[in-house]
């Protein structure tokens, strides 16, 4: 196919990812990519994992050439090749306008998550063959992860890169969570990092006593000395000035006083804040030397750290390549084996530019290559891919980050068509959600409703709260496809085929790279969610795109970068989660609901949810706070104050030798978590 056709021009008449579905699922393939035949063996279930094989099943090694011949296929009983064929007829077909008979998209076999989850369930990490040689010490570990544009916490954009998300690799933190093959991957599990532990004596105080064995780097202008409670204040009360990323986490802080003979920090709070310990985990949250902060400027930044963290910079090309060698002075030791931390002598990584991502060659070259350990894949037909190489790694199914999917924002529900409750209830349920993970991530996404349900009680839970999304049921009526029900709502709100509501939708501009990129997530629901309200809501509304303004960011040898601004016309705005790392439900339900959020673009004024948003921030009993989450979901879906859509799984894949190196429901990026790699280790 013609490099041309495969990114879908929005604003004229091309092949569409949505076309080519469908002329792929005419063929037999599914709807799930090209090369993804089915879900199923020949018996019809999934293929099993054999790297996810109990303790006692045998090494790879153990295996003949016979035995390894076979092995199920990863996804399907047909062959690449055949598919592959298959997959260019069906191509050629539809770009011709050419159909063959064959089962519609409707009747075709997409990937069922909740089956891929079970099969790769973070629980079966424990049941890894080698888990009883290790941990060991030694060995290199490369990750795929861009390096920060500088490795600091009070410089740089709003972005993953520019606030070095990988900073407690270098600098420690008063708490952090943690993640790795006996950890649960659903739950926010906080732990002492430079704090031995913590106290609340009342709702508004919160004391952290510090360890006595941390010890800065021996290189001017620290001299190896001991870290102190005033080290930790000055750090924290630079988090606080105004203008920092930290800031809106600090705001409920009066004051932060240390006390250098008790080894404390106190924290005094305005008000309870159920939220603090939480976002204090995320990777800007570290403890930077006050020696250095005294002269911020004069600091090589970029490139040179003086942490008491696990590692230290070795070598780091902002944005892209890095190398971090091990810290020995590291004061932490592994509480399961006991042996001191770091395991990994080396930790090494690299990221892939736009230009890069554009064809994902060099990530699969990387990984056939052996030069990467570990990847996020986007979905089943990349995982597939790679396992056909690899086929014994190890591959973990994560179920979506709560409140991480994308969804449509009204510019303004204050006033005009959009103020009106019926209007925004009548486009609801003109979207067809399973219609949309099915054409957008083959079905590997589930219905979001931008809320953390790992904060909601469950009692059919071994935890005691939710590990999995809700179902469309389970979200309301508001969620269901109803088009007779939406027609209806739109016209007894005064639209008719003669005054009909016109819908501006928020649309992707092509990106300033060379063709050939396959279409975004955002082109294609961009589509689709147009089509369908055309379709549902025909003769009541006229949906036109607005593309959006492209603002070059970078161009080099390594690529391009941009970034992208809805235009002003749009009525109804494409947006994604709002915050990177999420591992409190705070900034999702008062962040994007309270009518004071940092985050309330569209201008909501809710009394119930401003209400509810500011009891669950303070409160300090857990059932409480679940209690007020689950009132704000639900408040939300009745009032449809913004078009949620669905919410992608996540798929990580790593070499048989690597251990302790996943992901976290909160958090798809093992970079978003990196206190974990201070645990990883190799078995070679």
């Amino acid at each position: 196919m013609n490099a041309q056709k495969r990114r879908p021009r929005l604003l004229r008449r091309q092949l569409t990812r949505r076309e080519l579905l469908g002329a792929v699922t005419r063929a037999g393939l599914g709807a799930t990519g090209l090369v993804l035949v089915g879900c199923g063996g020949d018996d019809g279930e999934t293929a099993p994992a054999r790297r996810m094989a109990e303790p006692g099943q045998g090494s790879p090694a153990d295996l003949t050439q016979q035995d390894r011949q076979q092995q199920p296929a990863v996804l399907g009983s047909h062959s690449r090749a055949a598919a592959l064929t298959q997959a260019e007829q069906a191509v050629a077909q539809a770009q011709e306008g050419v159909t063959s008979e064959g089962p519609s998209p409707a009747t075709a076999t997409i990937v069922d998550p909740i089956q891929w989850r079970e099969q790769y369930h973070w629980s079966k990490l424990k049941n890894l063959e080698g888990q009883s040689d290790g941990p060991r010490h030694g060995g290199a570990l490369h990750i795929e992860a861009p390096a920060p544009a500088e490795w600091t916490p009070f410089s740089g954009a709003p972005t993953r890169a520019g606030y070095g998300h990988l900073l407690p690799l270098v600098y420690s933190q008063l708490v952090t969570t943690n993640a790795g093959d006996y950890t649960d991957a659903h739950q926010t599990v906080i732990e002492g990092d430079l704090a031995a532990r913590w106290e609340t004596p009342d709702p508004t105080t919160v004391v952290f006593s510090l360890r006595n064995d941390v010890l800065w780097p021996e290189r001017a202008p620290l001299g190896g000395r001991t870290l102190t409670a005033e080290d930790v204040k000055i750090s924290h009360d630079a988090f606080r000035e105004s203008g920092r990323r930290q800031a809106g986490v600090y705001g409920a802080i009066a004051s932060v006083d240390a006390d250098d003979a008790a080894a404390t920090v106190r924290f005094r709070l305005t008000e309870p804040a159920s939220y603090l310990l939480n976002e204090m985990t995320s990777p800007w949250h570290v403890v930077i030397p006050p020696e250095l902060l005294a002269d911020h400027g004069a600091t090589n930044w970029a490139q040179t750290s003086y942490g008491t963290g696990p590692f230290a910079i070795f070598l780091s090309a902002p944005d892209r390549q890095w190398t971090l060698s091990r810290n020995r002075r590291y004061f932490k030791r592994d509480p399961k084996s006991g042996r001191p931390l770091p395991f990994l002598d080396t930790l090494r990584g690299s990221t892939f530019t736009a230009a890069t991502r554009s064809t994902r060659a060099p990530r699969e070259e990387g990984w056939f290559k052996g030069t990467v350990d570990a990847v996020r894949v986007k979905n089943l037909s990349d995982a597939e891919q790679l396992r056909e190489v690899q086929p014994w790694a190890v591959v973990q199914v994560t179920p979506p980050t709560p409140g991480y999917g994308p969804r449509y924002e009204f510019r303004s529900v204050a006033h005009g068509s959009f103020g009106d409750v019926r209007v925004r209830q009548a486009l609801s349920m003109s979207l067809d959600r399973i219609a949309i993970a099915e054409t957008v991530h083959g079905g590997f996404a589930a219905p979001d409703c931008a809320q953390n349900w790992t904060f909601v009680r469950d009692s059919s839970s071994d935890t005691g709260f939710r590990e999995w999304p809700w179902d469309l049921p389970g979200l309301g009526p508001n969620y269901q496809f109803n088009p007779s029900a939406a027609r209806e709502l739109l016209s007894a709100a005064g639209y008719s085929d003669r005054s009909p509501l016109s819908i501006t939708l928020d649309a992707p501009a092509p990106p300033p790279i060379i063709v050939g990129a396959p279409p975004t997530d955002f082109e294609l629901t961009t589509g689709v969610v147009a089509d369908q309200l055309r379709e549902t809501l025909d003769g009541l509304v006229s949906v036109e795109l607005a593309e959006r303004q492209i603002e070059l960011v970078e161009t080099n040898d390594q690529g391009i970068r941009w970034r992208s601004q809805p235009s002003e016309t749009a009525d109804l705005v494409y947006t994604t989660h709002k915050d990177f790392y999420s591992a409190d439900p705070d900034h999702l339900a008062f962040g994007n609901l309270n009518s004071a959020g940092e985050w309330n673009v569209s201008g909501i004024q809710d009394e119930k949810l401003d209400e509810w948003s500011l009891t669950q921030r303070h409160a300090a009993d857990s059932d409480e706070r679940s209690r007020h989450l689950e009132q704000i979901r639900q408040r939300d879906a009745e009032q449809v104050w913004r078009l949620h859509l669905v919410n992608p799984y996540g798929i990580r894949i790593r070499r048989e030798h690597a251990f302790n190196v996943v992901d976290a429901y909160f958090a798809k990026y093992v970079e978003t978590i990196p206190k974990q790699l201070e645990r990883s280790w190799r078995l070679d």
